[in-house]
């Protein structure tokens, strides 16, 4: 098993020892057969070559929010496990960025799990507001109100609400201080609000951050391994408005291609090779 420390400086000094260990594309995949069938070995080595993946992420979200970074790295090698043993060979795809959307992922539930997560300003509105209707809901029927009794009066649907309260209730858990009688003490005076353990509404989402500079770095990649011609083609019809042909038929005109057909070509073999390179996307982000 790789012993996960946490000691940045120790895991950089680590990094800088195995950033060469795997030389080519075909010694990678060699070892991620080896790894996927077994070899502990093999796997380590994947690991530590990949190292410097998980750091740059675990700088990245360390930017953006109070998680230590030692906790981002030791969940990005977790993502890091996963992809080695989800990797599908046959694709010819670029590992690293097959890689880097598992360290995302695990990044962002650690980032999640922690207790100053974001929640859109109209949901926390919303189950402030079923919150005070419940209470004074108890103390007149001496019960709690049924979603589908009281939505009606918070002017939503029953499913709103209840995505409002699951969300309320989720932080409320593991946030809210209780006071001896067992009340929760937002509704003592002095005491710590929902609000006050929700972060501002304006403050950045690391996990949105993060996710979208790997998209544009990884599209850059993509963009990297395109002829010069192919992306003046690419960028010219994928920015073009209107008439497409006859922006077609100025290329031609222009000597970038000798007939439409020929633009079309280019332009379907510059997407093909930009897809192949990124990959797929091997997971879908939890849906809020």
């Amino acid at each position: 098993m790789v012993v996960l420390v946490d000691q940045r400086s120790f895991t950089f000094n680590r990094m800088r020892e195995s950033t060469a260990m795997i030389e080519s594309k075909e010694m990678e995949y060699d070892l991620l057969k080896r790894a996927q069938a077994g070899d502990e070995e093999a796997r380590n080595l994947m690991v530590e070559s990949n190292l410097r993946l998980v750091a740059s992420y675990a700088n990245k979200y360390s930017q953006y929010t109070k998680v230590p970074w030692e906790d981002l790295f030791q969940e990005g090698t977790i993502g890091l496990f996963t992809a080695i043993s989800k990797f599908d060979l046959s694709t010819g795809n670029k590992f690293s960025t097959y890689a880097s959307w598992w360290i995302l992922q695990s990044c962002s539930k650690a980032v999640y799990s922690n207790n100053l997560v974001r929640v859109p300003t109209k949901l926390q509105d919303l189950y402030n507001n079923y919150v005070k209707l419940k209470i004074d809901y108890h103390k007149e029927f001496h019960r709690d109100p049924k979603p589908e009794e009281i939505a009606p009066l918070l002017g939503v649907s029953v499913k709103r609400l209840e995505t409002a309260i699951q969300t309320g209730q989720a932080i409320l858990s593991t946030d809210i201080q209780v006071n001896g009688e067992g009340h929760n003490t937002q509704f003592d005076d002095g005491g710590v609000t929902f609000q006050d353990l929700i972060e501002d509404e304006n403050s950045v989402d690391p996990v949105e951050v993060v996710a979208a500079e790997q998209i544009n770095e990884q599209l850059n990649e993509a963009i990297d391994t395109l002829t010069p011609k192919e992306k003046e083609i690419f960028f010219t019809l994928f920015e073009a408005t209107g008439n497409k042909f006859q922006v077609k038929r100025q290329m031609v005109k222009d000597g970038l291609a000798s007939s439409v057909g020929e633009v079309d070509r280019i332009y379907n073999n510059a997407v093909l090779r930009m897809k192949n390179y990124l990959g797929e996307n091997p997971y879908e982000p939890d849906s809020n």
